[in-house]
């Protein structure tokens, strides 16, 4: 994980990864008016969940965080398994 960040930082320019860290979205973030699912790992050691998702979980309205222990900060949960695997079926009238 640490490796695939460290090479997508060296793909980015200096003043663009600049621009991201000091961009302030705040206002933009108080702006969204759908209900939002912000999703965080809590073991992020680049971007602290503080600063991060729960920031933003205060500022947007009607937002609701997930937090997952241990997780990295894009983790998500394993997915559920309920027996059946799901097909794909195409049907072409003619």
């Amino acid at each position: 994980m640490r490796d695939t960040f460290w090479l997508q930082g060296l793909m980015a320019g200096l003043r663009s990864a600049l621009a991201c860290i000091a961009a302030d979205v705040s206002g933009d973030l108080k702006r969204i008016d759908e209900p939002t699912l912000i999703v965080h790992g809590d073991d992020d050691q680049i971007v602290q969940i503080d600063a991060s998702a729960r920031a933003a979980a205060k500022l947007v309205p009607n937002a609701a965080l997930k937090e997952y222990a241990g997780a990295p900060p894009t983790a998500s949960p394993p997915p559920t398994r309920t027996g059946s695997t799901p097909t794909c079926s195409s049907s072409s009238s003619s």
